[in-house]
Protein backbone atom coordinates (compact mmCIF):
# COMPACT_ATOMS: atom_id res chain seq x y z
CA UNK A 1 0.00 0.00 0.00
CA UNK A 2 0.85 3.92 -0.93
CA UNK A 3 0.72 5.95 1.76
CA UNK A 4 1.18 9.74 1.88
CA UNK A 5 1.04 12.69 3.49
CA UNK A 6 0.13 16.29 2.99
CA UNK A 7 -0.61 19.64 4.78
CA UNK A 8 -3.78 20.99 4.77
CA UNK A 9 -2.99 24.78 6.04
CA UNK A 10 -5.84 26.95 7.58
CA UNK A 11 -6.73 30.27 5.69
CA UNK A 12 -8.63 33.29 6.57
CA UNK A 13 -10.84 35.23 4.73
CA UNK A 14 -9.82 39.02 4.10
CA UNK A 15 -12.58 39.79 2.00
CA UNK A 16 -15.79 38.53 0.62
CA UNK A 17 -18.65 40.15 -1.30
CA UNK A 18 -21.78 37.99 -2.07
CA UNK A 19 -22.47 38.79 -5.85
CA UNK A 20 -25.47 36.84 -7.18
CA UNK A 21 -28.02 34.14 -6.71
CA UNK A 22 -27.33 31.69 -8.86
CA UNK A 23 -30.17 29.25 -11.02
CA UNK A 24 -28.92 26.24 -8.41
CA UNK A 25 -30.16 28.68 -5.51
CA UNK A 26 -26.55 28.84 -4.62
CA UNK A 27 -25.13 32.36 -4.26
CA UNK A 28 -21.64 33.39 -6.43
CA UNK A 29 -19.15 34.47 -4.11
CA UNK A 30 -15.96 36.75 -4.67
CA UNK A 31 -13.27 36.40 -1.98
CA UNK A 32 -9.76 36.86 -1.01
CA UNK A 33 -8.19 33.98 1.62
CA UNK A 34 -4.62 34.52 2.52
CA UNK A 35 -2.93 30.99 4.03
CA UNK A 36 -1.40 31.08 7.79
CA UNK A 37 1.22 28.84 9.35
CA UNK A 38 -1.29 26.69 10.98
CA UNK A 39 -1.86 23.26 9.54
CA UNK A 40 -3.53 19.93 9.92
CA UNK A 41 -1.64 16.70 8.86
CA UNK A 42 -3.60 14.68 6.78
CA UNK A 43 -2.64 11.06 5.83
CA UNK A 44 -3.74 9.08 2.91
CA UNK A 45 -3.42 5.43 1.64
CA UNK A 46 -4.31 3.98 -1.48
CA UNK A 47 -6.25 0.75 -1.13
CA UNK A 48 -5.59 -2.26 -2.80
CA UNK A 49 -8.67 -3.74 -4.82
CA UNK A 50 -9.96 -6.61 -3.19
CA UNK A 51 -9.70 -4.31 0.36
CA UNK A 52 -12.87 -3.46 2.20
CA UNK A 53 -13.50 0.01 2.14
CA UNK A 54 -15.13 2.23 5.41
CA UNK A 55 -18.46 3.51 4.24
CA UNK A 56 -20.88 1.52 1.72
CA UNK A 57 -22.22 4.56 0.34
CA UNK A 58 -22.10 8.52 -0.17
CA UNK A 59 -25.12 9.21 2.61
CA UNK A 60 -23.32 6.96 5.17
CA UNK A 61 -19.94 9.15 4.88
CA UNK A 62 -22.04 12.29 5.08
CA UNK A 63 -24.01 11.09 8.23
CA UNK A 64 -20.71 10.44 10.08
CA UNK A 65 -19.20 13.56 8.86
CA UNK A 66 -22.28 15.45 9.93
CA UNK A 67 -21.63 13.67 13.41
CA UNK A 68 -18.03 14.82 13.53
CA UNK A 69 -18.96 18.46 13.18
CA UNK A 70 -21.68 18.07 15.94
CA UNK A 71 -19.58 16.46 18.14
CA UNK A 72 -16.92 19.24 17.60
CA UNK A 73 -19.52 22.27 17.93
CA UNK A 74 -21.01 20.50 20.94
CA UNK A 75 -17.81 19.13 23.05
CA UNK A 76 -14.90 20.90 21.29
CA UNK A 77 -13.06 24.14 22.81
CA UNK A 78 -12.43 27.71 21.21
CA UNK A 79 -9.54 27.18 19.06
CA UNK A 80 -9.08 23.60 19.61
CA UNK A 81 -7.87 21.54 16.98
CA UNK A 82 -10.50 17.85 16.12
CA UNK A 83 -7.48 16.18 17.25
CA UNK A 84 -6.71 17.72 20.07
CA UNK A 85 -10.89 17.19 20.88
CA UNK A 86 -10.78 13.96 20.01
CA UNK A 87 -7.49 12.90 22.66
CA UNK A 88 -9.12 15.39 25.42
CA UNK A 89 -12.47 12.96 25.01
CA UNK A 90 -10.57 9.72 24.25
CA UNK A 91 -10.98 8.10 21.02
CA UNK A 92 -13.12 5.36 22.10
CA UNK A 93 -15.37 7.69 23.31
CA UNK A 94 -15.92 10.10 20.44
CA UNK A 95 -15.73 6.19 17.73
CA UNK A 96 -18.59 5.35 20.03
CA UNK A 97 -20.76 8.48 19.22
CA UNK A 98 -19.90 8.75 15.62
CA UNK A 99 -21.49 5.17 15.62
CA UNK A 100 -24.45 5.74 17.59
CA UNK A 101 -27.36 8.31 16.03
CA UNK A 102 -27.61 10.33 19.06
CA UNK A 103 -25.42 13.41 18.33
CA UNK A 104 -27.88 13.70 14.91
CA UNK A 105 -31.36 12.81 17.42
CA UNK A 106 -30.11 16.63 18.96
CA UNK A 107 -29.06 18.47 16.09
CA UNK A 108 -31.42 21.40 16.69
CA UNK A 109 -30.51 21.40 20.47
CA UNK A 110 -26.43 21.40 19.60
CA UNK A 111 -27.21 24.07 16.70
CA UNK A 112 -28.86 26.39 19.47
CA UNK A 113 -32.57 25.93 16.92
Amino acid sequence: MKTFRIKAYAKINLGLDVLRRRPDGYHEVKMIMQTVDLYDDLEFTKLAEDEIRIFTDKEEALNVIEKAILLYREQGQPGERFANTIERLGFENVEQQLMENELLERKAEILGE
